[in-house]
Order: C-alpha cells, then structure tokens, then sequence
C-alpha cells in the first residue's frame, strides 16, 4: 500500500522505511482503524503546526478528514513532507534542501514542468 494522496508516492520502499519508523519516528506512527490507514505524523517545532510525513491507506479514503482526525488540538497548518494531488488550500515554499538529483535528458526531468517533492521517507 502507498500512499493515494500523493503525486509522487514511494513504491517498494519497504527497507528504508522500516528504517525510519524503526529509529527516530517510532513514536509517530498511528493506526486509524476507521480509516484502515496507517499515517506517520509528529508535532512540529513551529507553534500550532503538525508534519504528515505520509499516509498508507485505501484510495477511497478521504485525504482532508484522515487530516483532521490526525491534528493535534492546537494545529493550525499541517507540513506535508510528499506532494500532495490536491493542492487547494495548499502554500507552496522552497525546500532548503542540500539533496541533488540527476537527470540523462531534460526530456526525462518531471520536476522541470511541475514542482514535485519527493516523500520525505524516501531520503536515504
């Protein structure tokens, strides 16, 4: 299972991010049984925000309600680390980020029409 909300989702990334909710984010990962979705949230340091670094579920499932049932009682904005498909209500900023990623062709570069992200679970 991946994660349906997202424009650019992880597949087949099972090792690392085992690796992740393994070490440092074990005690961010939370089971919604009325969802069947398993979401990877923490606090943020930033006053009344929370990261939802991914979500694994069903594609049926209502993107914007998960959020909201996950949400701290003080959240006021919620720090996506994946690209959402939905991007009403959605600010886009610049990641200030040291990662490069190589391209053989312009032709080949997805990211030079579209501002994408990569899941943040996906960085080795």
């Amino acid at each position: 299972m991946s994660n349906p909300f997202s424009l650019l989702p992880m597949l087949d990334n099972y090792p690392l991010l085992m690796f992740y909710l393994r070490s440092f984010l074990k005690d961010c990962v939370y089971y919604l049984p009325k969802y069947d979705a398993v979401a990877v949230v923490e606090k943020a340091e930033e006053e009344n925000a929370m990261i939802c670094h991914d979500i694994f579920c069903r594609a049926d499932v209502n993107f914007r309600e998960i959020l909201n049932f996950l949400s701290f009682p003080d959240t006021k904005r919620v720090i996506l680390e994946f690209t959402p498909k939905e991007t009403a209500n959605c600010i886009q900023t610049p990641l200030d980020d040291d990662g490069t990623l190589f391209f053989l062709t312009k032709e080949d570069n997805p990211f030079q029409e579209q501002k994408l992200r990569f899941p943040g679970l996906s960085h080795a």
